[in-house]
């Protein structure tokens, strides 16, 4: 329960990583639950949660015997244990750049994906291990997972799986979160601006299917899937981002809009948000400035939830409530709309036709102007009377 600080432990780093090794490959015992492969699992989740940097060095050689577990089979307190180690290790490559760990992740498809499919195929507690494990490889494996396609042909496998489990809702909704995970590894690419990672690019996989296609839908094959939360708010926020690609920011409110119109859950929070600069919350407040003070994290798109088990937790303490954890997870730990960066008055400008659209699709759901944030009900305000005054003029 308490850790020691790194500065005693990292002259040890070397022997306690050979202890884990050694136990994870059954040297000190083969025991089930608190024994030693158990405890060894146990003491790789604390390295990583505890973000030793001088364990770096050493995950890559531990990963294979990790692997071996997660891929052969063994008990279903095993499978919990080492999924928790796998998502820690993924949590700690989110945050730092571990690339031989990275490598051992992306060549280990051979071993995993015939594992985890069967996994989500049975349902229930196994599908929840397999949830973790997959989102803790996509995690890791940031935009080089879309360029994968061994690798991505089981994710879309396994997430297909778990959007039509009918009698699994809980796994039905954290699908929907792994979903949400492929927008971290588009992200991961387009934000550092690696060639072939844009909107059109073919490895970005999830903003491909989210353009806007004939007709001003989006694809229908991710359509479900995209549109929904907490997908559908991760892609509009992905597409914002920091502001730093317009055309990016473009295809964030043509999605907008295609929420809209299917009326979407959460699509007008989203469309309030974008227009946060005109917002007040009193006469006494000042202004929101929109994204003038903003920092867009993306990488709270790889849901920490995931990583650190706590849907996992549940399915293994009482299966009736994992429907109820899967659901808390995406009301409350995923992208929500106020991650979603505001646009500041240039970008307003800019988008404004792109913007209309989006209002008259607020007009058309019957929302009543009160309703309406202050500064917005202003601004539609002045824009209506605006409009009204033009007619009448060309009338």
């Amino acid at each position: 329960m308490q850790h020691l600080p790194e500065n005693v432990v990292s002259p040890f780093a070397a022997q306690i990583s050979a202890i884990i090794s050694r136990g994870l490959r059954g040297d000190f015992g083969r025991e089930g639950k608190k024994g030693a492969i158990w405890e060894c699992l146990g003491a790789l989740q604390t390295i990583a949660v505890s973000a030793f940097s001088s364990f770096h060095p050493y995950l890559p050689s531990i990963f294979p015997f990790l692997l071996a577990i997660l891929a052969a089979p063994s008990t279903a307190a095993l499978k919990f244990k080492a999924a928790l180690a796998f998502g820690s290790i993924a949590h700690l490559c989110v945050e730092n750049d571990l690339p031989l760990v990275r490598k051992a992740v992306l060549i280990s498809n051979s071993a995993l994906s015939q594992v985890l499919e069967a996994a989500f195929m049975e349902g229930g507690s196994e599908a929840s291990w397999g949830v973790t494990v997959l989102g803790s490889v996509i995690a890791i494996g940031g935009y080089r997972i879309l360029a994968h396609r061994r690798w991505l042909k089981t994710i879309l496998t396994c997430m297909n799986t778990g959007l039509n489990a009918k009698k699994e809702p809980g796994i039905k909704l954290i699908s929907r979160v792994l979903w949400s995970m492929l927008v971290y590894a588009w992200e991961d690419g387009h934000r550092l601006g690696i060639n072939g990672y844009g909107i059109d690019d073919e490895h970005g996989t999830v903003m491909r299917q989210a353009k806007v296609g004939r007709g001003g839908k989006i694809t229908s094959v991710a359509q479900a899937a995209l549109l929904n939360h907490p997908v559908g708010v991760a892609c509009v926020g992905a597409c914002i981002g920091d502001g730093s690609d317009q055309e990016s920011v473009s295809v964030g409110i043509q999605i907008l809009h295609c929420m809209l119109t299917d009326k979407i859950q959460f699509e007008i929070k989203i469309f309030f948000r974008l227009l946060a600069a005109f917002d007040t919350v009193s006469p006494e407040a000042p202004a929101n400035n929109g994204s003038a003070h903003f920092v867009w994290d993306y990488k709270k798109l790889a849901c920490p939830s995931i990583l650190n088990g706590s849907a996992l937790y549940t399915m293994e303490a009482d299966r009736k409530n994992y429907h109820a954890a899967a659901r808390n997870i995406l009301a409350n730990e995923c992208i929500q709309v106020v991650d979603i960066r505001p646009l500041d008055a240039e970008e307003i400008r800019t988008h404004w036709p792109l913007l209309m659209q989006c209002w008259r699709q607020v007009l058309k759901g019957g929302i009543e102007t009160k309703d309406l944030p202050t500064g917005v009900r202003i601004a539609f305000v002045l824009i209506s009377a605006l409009q009204r005054f033009l007619t009448r003029c060309l009338i």
